[in-house]
């Protein structure tokens, strides 16, 4: 049952929506950061807003570092060969506990090996996802916010997700933010920052989402997981009492997972039906799969 709603602080009487939003109310529980309605995924509440069909769309620029993460790698000396049908080496990396010699079937050099002499273990960036980093980098912890940011009111900012670009623009993160001091604009994050292999103590351009009083722009939604409800800003065209909406609670829908020695390669789907599932994950990073061949 959807009901229309513009939300307000008791306290200052300022509304979190600037626009008429519908709620409804969910199951205990139901936290997610995707929505479909009639099977298009659907934009969580932001500042500034964006279309997703649109490259680079809807970033700010101008937030500063302040801090980073503490750096706990630890080093492991090279320790595999790349060797290729010839008998030549290659290529030499880092494999911990592992070690030894791989052959490549390509006649000279390997089609993707890194040349890197040493690899990093133990990161405070990575989980147990991934940890063979092959750079002792981590990521910014804390920012000045952009300018444009500081005039926005936000009754709980702590656990929105700051979605950024790399400084150099070649990889993403995400990070769950922690607090917000109002008065210095300095935002720190609990955690992210970890959705590429090399971190960077600097800042690139950035979105805030996962915030109610964002919520103003159609195709937003908003999920209060305190008070088990869904906020949504339908276009003019969607009808509500017969459109089917989708809340994604699957992060994923499969998983190959094997031992490097044993020999975890290929995996093959034939025929099957998709299901939806997360668009990212806010702040951890996907499993990367290691192949011996």
């Amino acid at each position: 049952q959807w009901d229309r709603t513009r939300p307000c602080r008791a306290v200052d009487g300022y509304c979190a929506v600037q626009i008429t939003a519908q709620k409804c109310d969910v199951p205990a529980g139901f936290a997610t950061n995707s929505v479909f309605v009639n099977g298009l995924r659907q934009v969580r509440a932001r500042f500034p807003n964006g279309d997703p069909l649109v490259p680079a769309s809807g970033y700010s620029s101008g937030a500063k570092p302040v801090s980073s993460f503490p750096n706990t790698a630890q080093a492991v000396p090279a320790n595999m060969h790349v060797v290729s049908t010839t008998g030549n080496i290659v290529a030499t990396g880092s494999v911990p506990g592992v070690g030894g010699k791989v052959t490549v079937a390509d006649r000279s050099t390997p089609r993707g090996v890194t040349t890197v002499a040493t690899a990093y273990v133990n990161s405070s960036r990575f989980n147990d996802t991934f940890n063979l980093p092959y750079w002792s980098t981590t990521s910014t912890n804390a920012i000045t916010v952009p300018s444009t940011w500081k005039s926005r009111k936000w009754a709980s900012p702590a656990g929105a997700v700051v979605k950024m670009m790399h400084p150099s623009a070649w990889g993403s993160w995400a990070f769950e933010v922690g607090a917000y001091d109002e008065s210095s604009g300095v935002m720190t994050f609990s955690k992210g920052g970890n959705q590429e292999a090399r971190g960077s103590s600097g800042t690139g351009n950035l979105y805030i989402e996962n915030l109610l009083e964002e919520l103003d722009a159609p195709h937003e939604f908003f999920v209060d997981t305190a008070h088990n409800a869904l906020y949504y800003v339908p276009d003019n065209t969607t009808d509500l009492s017969t459109a089917v909406v989708e809340g994604v609670l699957l992060p994923r829908i499969l998983q190959f997972r094997g031992r490097w020695v044993a020999g975890a390669c290929w995996g093959f789907l034939d025929k099957g039906t998709y299901s939806r599932r997360e668009y990212t994950r806010d702040h951890d990073m996907g499993r990367v799969l290691l192949t011996d061949g």
